[in-house]
């Protein structure tokens, strides 16, 4: 009798421990059927319309201070995280936060005061309920940095406004020397008035050419109206002679 009491009190213990697993594991197979492949597609179809631009952030005296990151169309059931602190060179990026977003626009949004580096800010959109548990969409932007060299006199040269190593902004490093950098510039310079010189020369060139090409217009109507003076004045006298001769075999017959 002992023995049964013991098998029923054993059978009765496994039972109960084995109920967990199988509520867990029905529960596991419940989460993964939500997330199906039509699903996923829906999800990563409205996460693809995130986008994002940066602004420059100017101080009172109209100073550039840093780079706003605007993150627009945030669905109201997903987040968006970026990879990198600000003011932290792209080697160093390694912690990931979520994007604070403005309640009254709903604009995502992430100020970075560095304006040194050039370096690439991730940004990833996920699911607040985590029902896929994955990355539905990412982007990147490229942070753009200052460029003192913009500063030098002799980039205030007319034609030196496009040229990269004048540019306030660029989205690169130069990895040569001030001196090579003001060489660079300097022959643009030489290469701006060479072609403004030729420009000229062409121009008056082309004046001298429009000046022939007027009085030769001019001497060709001298002639042609000359000709056709002549012509009318040969016309006249044919005639008169041949009338002067009429009347005189007139009068000779009387």
């Amino acid at each position: 009798m002992k023995k049964i009491i013991g098998y029923v009190i054993i059978i009765v213990l496994c039972t109960f421990a084995f109920i967990p697993f199988v509520f867990a594991e029905e529960e596991e197979e419940t989460t993964v059927a939500t997330c199906d492949s039509i699903k996923l597609n829906e999800l990563r179809k409205r996460a693809e319309k995130v986008t994002g631009v940066y602004e420059y952030v100017y101080d009172n005296n109209n100073n550039v201070i840093g780079f706003n990151y605007l993150i627009y169309n945030i669905p109201d059931d997903m987040y968006v995280t970026y990879t990198g602190m600000p003011s932290q060179i792209v080697d160093t990026m390694k912690k990931s936060d979520t994007v604070e977003i403005d309640p009254t626009t709903g604009i995502g949004k992430v100020f970075d005061s560095n304006i040194e580096d050039v370096y690439t800010i991730r940004f990833q959109v996920y699911q607040y309920s985590n029902e896929c548990g994955t990355v539905l969409h990412s982007f990147t932007i490229k942070k753009l940095r200052y460029n003192k060299y913009s500063e030098l006199e002799q980039c205030k040269y007319s034609g030196l406004e496009d040229f990269i190593y004048c540019q306030e902004w660029v989205n690169t490093s130069f990895p040569i020397s001030e001196e090579e950098i003001v060489k660079r510039i300097e022959s643009k310079i030489a290469k701006e008035k060479e072609k403004t010189t030729t420009e000229c020369l062409s121009c008056i060139e082309n004046q001298k050419n429009e000046d022939t090409y007027n009085r030769l217009v001019f001497i060709r109507k001298i002639v042609i109206f000359g000709l056709i003076s002549g012509i009318i004045i040969d016309i006249v006298v044919i005639i008169y002679l041949f009338r002067k001769a009429g009347e005189n075999r007139l009068w000779k017959r009387k």
